[in-house]
């Protein structure tokens, strides 16, 4: 079965099996939860694809990395580090297929184990790998890249862009007194106009 452990943070050492999909996060609602400052309530969830594990950001506000690099969607490999804030869970596929079909076929069991271990020290670079399929010839694929409704990519947003439930409580107070002054200003020009 396979398992995230908390190696660095406050409850380092703390292990959790993960069945179908699994949510880290550090509100109550989460199955993985951890005491961290920088996760969100729900930050992510780590579930089963097409016979691959996979990592998917939540629209979570600081986001994830995985083995060093930021991400929103990630294949999982035996070894895989998450880091979220100054948590690091370990991913351990523990050597467990995903649970078998009814009469399924042992040739293909087969060679999705032996491709499941022979992809495990292959691991480690930024890209998502292609994990073959429990069924059928072909491989899956899941992209790093996942459509969110909402979430901006602060790097290349304009003002008009930017969602306020993103941003910090220092700037969303900025944005607020700005509107309000503009507010103020355009009732004081309508008031001088009348008079």
């Amino acid at each position: 079965m396979p398992r995230l452990k908390i190696t660095t943070g406050k409850q380092a050492g703390k292990v959790y099996d993960v069945t179908k999909t699994a949510i880290i996060g550090r509100g109550e609602t989460a199955q993985v939860q951890i005491a961290d400052t920088h996760a969100s309530r729900e930050h992510c969830k780590v579930f089963e694809q097409g016979g691959a594990w996979v990592v998917a950001d939540l629209n979570s506000r600081n986001g994830f990395k995985v083995n060093g690099v930021q991400t929103t969607r990630k294949n999982l490999s035996h070894g895989d580090k998450i880091v979220i804030g100054e948590t690091t869970l370990e991913f351990d596929a523990g050597g467990a297929a995903p649970a078998k079909a009814a009469g399924g076929d042992s040739k293909k069991e087969a060679a999705f184990a032996a491709a499941r271990a022979a992809s495990a020290p292959a691991r480690g670079g930024g890209g998502s790998a292609a994990r073959p399929a429990a069924s059928g010839e072909g491989g899956v694929k899941v992209s790093d890249r996942v459509l969110q409704y909402g979430k901006v990519d602060a790097k290349n947003a304009t003002v008009l862009d930017i969602d306020l439930t993103q941003s910090a409580a220092m700037s969303r107070l900025l944005v607020i007194l700005a509107c309000l002054g503009f507010l103020g200003f355009v009732v004081w020009i309508v008031i001088k106009m009348m008079s």
